[in-house]
């Protein structure tokens, strides 16, 4: 994910590969202290023309969780 440094969803099953990137997105945003602009999606798949570009769901409610077990 080029918004989110580390998150990667490859696996040889599209469904798991983009559950990956979902739990690794969450994960590491959990961690962060602050949440990153979204890029444009067009800029993006112009960078990387051979990738498959698609907007994620993310669960805040989750990553705020996740950071609250972790701060205490």
């Amino acid at each position: 994910m080029p918004d989110v440094n580390g998150a990667v969803g490859k696996d040889s099953d599209e469904e798991k590969s983009i559950q990956n990137a979902t739990d690794d997105t969450e994960t590491i945003l959990s961690h962060s202290g602050s949440y990153p602009t979204p890029s444009d999606l067009s800029s993006i798949a112009r960078e990387f023309p051979q990738a498959e570009v698609r907007l994620m769901s993310l669960d805040l409610a989750r990553i705020v969780a996740l950071r609250k077990k972790l701060n205490s």
